[in-house]
């Protein structure tokens, strides 16, 4: 496959990914090209892989045999064994372990290859989130699949297969062999979208340079949400780091602070608790300490609220609970106690610490922002996680 061929191919799984984050299912045919073009076959693979995980996650499980009906090539495409390797790890993590004895009736001519293959095959861990699939690697796809799945059967040992889940815990060989380790790959970091439940949704893998968000234009849309401008903020590779971007968004990008380290406050800065919205102010001449320090607490963008003075002296808590300096008891988003303000004399500025609250304390971001492996940030009211693959 040449390179031009592969881009098509990266761009269209790129599409599939964006499009399965805002609605799902989505029909597969709709991302293929024209069957006489070299990448249809190894595009069609990928995508049912992907969509196969997607719906054994949301709990809508299919069998393999869903996708032959509409693409029966599948049965010549020499992955019918991958698929349904894949199909077997899904139902063992979201449902229940099947029989062999079922697969050996759904595919009799594949039964020995299976049985070999499901065999050596490792689970997928039960605390992973692996996310949307992606193109294991381009060597792979570009592997000869010519011949048909009944010529498989052979005597001759098979090598675990990447879908067996064998390489999720490589290591050296008894004999002595050093296992290779891939160096200098450019980390493809992915974004978490958080469900209305609270918890980890779709994944979507940053692939380009550059990768936006928005109500209306960008890689991603977010068209349901009122609070996202059109065009909102950009993930953006800078340096070797990927940095958080608000591209002039009305209401602005929040960043998660890590919980239980004392963060700058410097004057003008925007903080979110729960669900209340507080400004930072201070008259400062440099090298001395602040006067008249206050958080001031916004109903909306534009109105304030109240004031709250802030000492040098006495740290201030914000929580729900009643005996915090700045208590908002009607916000069950807030947790009892949820963030604290204190002066640092040494560094001459106020800074806040989240007190492990759950629902985070965040910051209004203001120029490029780097990006870590757990960082979370808002906009509107969206959830967005960053994790780097590999990091630990």
């Amino acid at each position: 496959m040449d390179d031009a061929s592969w881009e098509r191919l990266q761009d269209q799984l790129d599409r599939f990914e964006r499009e399965c984050a805002m609605s799902f299912p989505r029909p597969l045919a709709d991302f293929l090209p024209p069957k006489d073009d070299p990448i249809y076959q190894p595009l069609l693979i990928e995508l049912v892989r992907t969509d196969l995980e997607l719906r054994w996650r949301r709990k809508k499980g299919v069998q393999v045999e869903h996708y032959l009906s509409e693409f029966p090539e599948l049965l010549e495409s020499g992955e019918m064994t991958s698929l349904l390797e894949d199909e077997f790890q899904w139902r063992v993590r979201f449902d229940r372990e099947p029989s062999l004895e079922e697969y050996d009736k759904r595919f009799p001519k594949l039964s020995e290859v299976l049985r070999k293959r499901l065999a050596s095959r490792v689970p997928v861990p039960e605390g992973s989130e692996s996310g949307i699939r992606l193109v294991a690697s381009r060597e792979r796809l570009e592997s000869d699949s010519s011949s048909a799945d009944d010529t498989l059967v052979a005597e001759e040992p098979i090598a675990p297969s990447l879908s067996s889940g064998s390489w999720l815990k490589p290591s050296d060989s008894s004999d002595g062999t050093k296992l290779f380790r891939p160096r200098k790959r450019h980390p493809q970091p992915r974004i978490v979208l958080f469900d209305e439940n609270g918890l980890p949704g779709e994944h979507i893998t940053i692939r380009r340079a550059e990768f936006r968000i928005g109500r209306e234009h960008g890689d991603l849309l977010i068209p349901h949400d009122l609070l996202v401008s059109g065009r909102h903020v950009v993930l953006k590779w800078q340096e070797s780091r990927l940095t958080l971007i608000d591209e002039g968004s009305r209401n602005g990008t929040f960043l998660r602070l890590r919980p239980g380290f004392p963060w700058p406050l410097p004057p003008g800065c925007r903080l979110l608790c729960g669900s209340q919205l507080f400004q930072m102010s201070e008259n400062t001449d440099q090298g001395r300490d602040p006067v008249d320090a206050r958080l001031t607490k916004i109903s909306d963008q534009s109105s304030m609220e109240r004031h709250f003075p802030l000492d040098l002296e006495q740290p201030i808590s914000i929580g729900r609970d009643s005996s915090t300096d700045i208590s908002v008891r009607a916000d069950d988003f807030l947790s009892p106690r949820h963030s604290l303000i204190r002066y640092d004399r040494q560094r001459k500025t106020f800074t806040i610490e989240d007190l492990m609250s759950l629902n985070g304390t965040f910051m209004k971001i203001n120029g490029p922002a780097p990006l870590v492996d757990g960082d979370m940030f808002r906009i509107g009211e969206q959830l967005v996680g960053v994790l780097f693959p590999g990091v630990k």
